[in-house]
């Protein structure tokens, strides 16, 4: 079978144009396995990855190849991730009471790594935890994102919404995805996003792909036309003075006034499209009503295009990849 060949491949040591490996922190005496991630060797335990990974259990369950690589009486399996994916996991499992608390909150590198390496081997259990930790940050119903915002489960850096925009890119869990690019236009400017000049934890310009920067400025784009259209009601008199107005001059006063105040921050470059009423208005009793459910309802609408900014599916029709 095709997936039987995909699992020898792994196992399969390729001797041409070798380097010289290094071992890994990771090292432990009684391991029975070695993994070789690019040049870097790490000793573990069969029967703990395989009580984590349906792959590394259909792996194990093969015999060996009689020409199987050996390193102090391990097989050599040979994986083509990231180390540092395979340090920060590796440490995880092996030192699990350092993150025992479920609240405990993870770097972003070992978010991006355990989700990596989750969806790569199907190990769930560990791609469930990263997720739970982004989960409550980047809603999928405008309820979720109504709710106050909980404790970050991830260690704030610069350019957190960004890093972890590309994670779920990258792993494709896409059902996050709108959340996390809408916030990321929140937190940081498009010009910063495009022009890298947004400093990391280590002091590196946060440098996206070119395809996330696209996506950034499209939905940028599209969010700004949509915003300014929302406002059309504002302008004119379809909603506001009421049929049954009981006071027109100053319910339209206080139309303008909401006009005035979104457009102040659409020009400080803050989005409007989740807005409820920005200001304590003095609106007869008829026209606070049908102003309040044109927000509710433009709210709605702006929740349910936000996939569609980004050029993403509609939200029924995201799907995390399996």
């Amino acid at each position: 079978m095709l997936v039987d060949q995909r699992l020898r491949a792994k196992r399969k040591h390729d001797d041409s144009g070798a380097t010289e490996s290094t071992r890994s922190n990771i090292w432990m005496p009684y391991g029975d396995l070695i993994l070789e991630v690019e040049s870097t060797r790490f000793r573990v335990n069969k029967d703990l990855l395989a009580k984590h990974s349906a792959v590394f259990a259909t792996m194990f369950a093969l015999p060996l190849p009689p020409d199987e690589p050996m390193v102090e009486g391990c097989p050599v399996v040979k994986l083509h991730d990231s180390p540092k994916d395979w340090e920060l996991f590796l440490d995880m499992l092996y030192d699990p009471f350092t993150l025992a608390h479920a609240a405990a909150p993870w770097s972003i590198a070992l978010v991006g790594s355990t989700l990596r390496l989750g969806s790569k081997y199907d190990m769930p259990a560990a791609k469930q935890s990263a997720l739970s930790r982004l989960e409550p940050c980047f809603p999928t119903t405008l309820a979720g994102h109504d709710k106050p915002k909980p404790a970050m489960m991830v260690l704030w850096q610069p350019g957190l919404c960004a890093e972890l925009l590309q994670i779920l890119c990258e792993s494709g869990f896409q059902r996050m995805v709108p959340a996390a690019a809408f916030y990321c236009l929140c937190e940081n400017t498009l010009e910063s996003l495009l022009g890298n000049t947004i400093l990391g934890k280590d002091g590196r310009p946060l440098q996206l792909p070119t395809s996330l920067k696209i996506m950034l400025a499209v939905g940028a784009e599209r969010m700004n036309q949509h915003q300014l259209q929302s406002t059309v009601w504002l302008r004119d008199t379809s909603v506001i003075p009421h049929a049954h107005c009981t006071s027109s001059p100053i319910c339209t006063r206080g139309r303008l006034r909401i006009l005035d105040v979104l457009m102040a921050e659409m020009l400080a470059r803050r989005w409007v499209l989740f807005s409820g009423l920005p200001v304590a208005l003095v609106l007869c009793q008829h026209c606070d009503f049908a102003a309040r459910a044109k927000f509710t309802q433009n709210r709605r609408q702006a929740w349910n295009a936000l996939p569609g900014f980004f050029e993403l599916a509609t939200w029924d029709e995201l799907h995390d990849w399996d």
